[in-house]
């Protein structure tokens, strides 16, 4: 009766042939492993920063009169329900208010100026995301 193994383990020795102690399915669950969470780890920060700020607005105010814009207004807007930050752009002349337009409407800024009787007019209003790429590409100007 012919013993397959015996002369496996006989043909291995005369031919020096050693077999691999970690088999090929092993290695290519490690690789596909280590590929999977190296791109987990690129990839999901990316994600839920976009997550969260895809309900995230600017508006960009300016003040009729070219005035900077007093701390009062600025304390009553980051208040508001919704208003992520306010923040003075160069000069102080510009308002950039970042909010998450479900829970805000512009029109309510409006009434806060009007509150405090300063005459304002709305220069822009875009994508919070848009707006960083803009700053972004500006620094690198």
């Amino acid at each position: 009766m012919y013993d397959s193994e015996k002369y496996r383990l006989k043909r291995e020795k005369v031919l020096r042939v050693t077999r691999s102690r970690v088999s090929f399915g092993s290695v290519t669950i490690l690789v596909a492993l280590i590929i999977i969470i190296g791109m987990g780890a690129v990839i999901i920060p990316k994600s839920m920063a976009c997550l969260a700020e895809r309900n995230l607005d600017d508006a960009i105010y300016k003040l009729r009169n070219g005035d900077q814009w007093p701390e009062t207004v600025i304390s009553e807007l980051t208040a508001l329900d919704g208003v992520k930050t306010v923040s003075r752009d160069k000069g102080g002349g510009r308002l950039v208010i970042t909010f998450d337009r479900t829970l805000q409407k512009i029109d309510r800024f409006s009434s806060v100026f009007a509150k405090n009787d300063l005459e304002s007019f709305l220069l822009n209003r875009m994508g919070h995301s848009q707006r960083k790429q803009i700053i972004k590409e500006e620094k690198e100007l």
